[in-house]
């Protein structure tokens, strides 16, 4: 939520033991990082700016992407307020990439596509190549505890590439991908996926 102010100001309210000093210094960071890319000054229109989230972060739930994608569209909303200016779709995937690559170091992109979509999607090469007619499904999210910086992980990843174990995963995962796409489509069980 975006209110304006005598100055900017931020705050969080988040669940799980981070430490709050932290968090609202990337929220900070993202802020000041998605108003340049937006050229809107929050010198010129301080605003107090809240967060608040209900599940826990940095356990690789989305909570940087969804983050990401609720400042730039209520960053968006005060601009436009403010100024007249709409929201551009290429400033908000700017704005929302910008913001996961300081979570992150260099994120692939898919969290904040599924969650502005809003609807399944079909991910590859840092595109959303298909979306999926959404339809009621439940999911099981399991919360293992805290986990290591999400940038150490990928950066752990990206460096094991050329291994054989790598490349026999990623062919595993690639063929669960296009067994849940069947499953979407009708023609599968998602239920015989998940046995």
């Amino acid at each position: 939520r975006i209110t304006p102010s005598s100055r900017f100001h931020c705050k969080a309210q988040i669940c799980g033991d981070v430490l709050l000093s932290v968090v609202e210094k990337h929220m900070e960071e993202a802020i000041f990082s998605a108003c340049s890319i937006l050229g809107f000054s929050l010198e010129e229109f301080p605003a107090t700016i809240e967060g608040e989230n209900n599940f826990p972060i940095s356990r690789g739930f989305g909570s940087s992407a969804a983050f990401a994608v609720a400042l730039v569209h209520a960053l968006g909303q005060y601009r436009e307020d403010k100024t007249g200016q709409k929201l551009l779709e290429q400033e908000f995937f700017e704005s929302t990439f910008a913001i996961e690559r300081l979570f992150h170091g260099t994120p692939s992109g898919i969290d904040t596509a599924v969650i502005s979509k809003r609807t399944g999607i079909l991910f590859q090469s840092g595109k959303v190549v298909k979306q999926y007619k959404s339809f009621p499904y439940e999911v099981l999210a399991v919360d293992s505890g805290c986990r290591e910086n999400c940038s150490v992980i990928v950066s752990r990843l990206a460096s094991r590439r050329d291994l054989p174990e790598y490349k026999s995963l990623a062919q595993e995962m690639h063929l669960l991908v296009n067994q849940c796409e069947q499953a979407m489509q009708g023609s599968g069980s998602l239920a015989q996926i998940a046995s």
